[in-house]
């Protein structure tokens, strides 16, 4: 610390290049190590949060845009306007009570498992869902006034059928709100982590705050960077995935090259 920060910061790029991102004050272990360790609890937490956020924003959105401005659309946005005004420790402290203390079914610092990670995955979801449930009630309200699902109901197809298709052709609106969501689950479930003791890199950056642990703070700092550059460049290829303009587009720009 006696040297200048330039200094200090070009020895800290030296470490990393070498993997390195140096030892935690507060356990002198190695941050690197730490992280490592804890990562997977946080991986698995936030993929099960997006898969009931999935779930919830596709059976909701569609829900709403099926009965646009009747009493089940008012239901599901009232829903919406509720979680997403509600702090998510709020959310995370109603179901620790309700899940640890009267129904006896979650035990904190119970480590990972399958019972174990509902509780806290719901919180989470609940405080995102309201978002990617208003997307996809707009988007699915967009395709259903195109002119091809008008032929397709003129046509008798089943409600079913047309729903699925506008599903397809609404995908890449709904697929950037999950973008953001997934950056979000992966950098803002520290306060939940520590409310349901979660053993991932969350609770133990925060707990990392709270003692000026700058290395982890640092490493951490480090690793969503990463996580969120190669997040971006799956929803790329996603997006060509969904929408095969962009595949053509590609194809042909290639070919005029050539």
């Amino acid at each position: 610390m006696n040297d200048s920060l330039p200094v200090q910061y070009a020895r800290w790029l030296k470490r990393l290049a070498r993997f390195n991102l140096g030892e935690s004050i507060r356990t002198g272990k190695p941050v690197a190590d730490e992280i490592r360790a804890r990562l997977p609890a946080t991986i698995v937490l936030a993929a099960a949060s997006l898969l009931i956020q999935i779930v919830l924003s596709l059976v909701f959105g569609i829900i709403s845009a099926l009965n646009a401005k009747k009493a089940a659309d008012s239901i599901v946005r009232f829903i919406c306007v509720f979680f997403a005004s509600v702090p998510g420790f709020v959310i995370g402290l109603g179901l620790l009570s309700l899940c640890a203390v009267k129904l006896g079914i979650y035990k904190l610092g119970g480590g990972v498992s399958f019972r174990q990670i509902w509780p806290p995955a719901f919180t989470i979801a609940l405080g995102l869902a309201p978002q990617t449930i208003r997307v996809t009630r707009a988007s699915m309200l967009t395709e259903f006034g195109q002119t091809y699902v008008l032929a397709e109901r003129a046509r008798g197809l089943g409600r079913l059928l047309v729903v699925k298709n506008a599903m397809k052709n609404s995908a890449l609106p709904f697929v950037t709100a999950l973008s953001f969501s997934f950056a979000s689950l992966l950098g803002g479930s520290a306060v939940i982590e520590s409310i349901f003791a979660w053993p991932g890199i969350g609770k133990y950056t925060l707990d990392s705050i709270l003692v000026h642990d700058y290395p982890v703070i640092q490493g951490y700092a480090l690793i969503m960077v990463i996580l969120i550059i190669c997040l971006n460049l799956i929803v790329d290829f996603l997006y060509t995935v969904f929408d095969p303009r962009l595949r053509n587009n590609r194809r042909t720009a290639a070919d005029e090259k050539v």
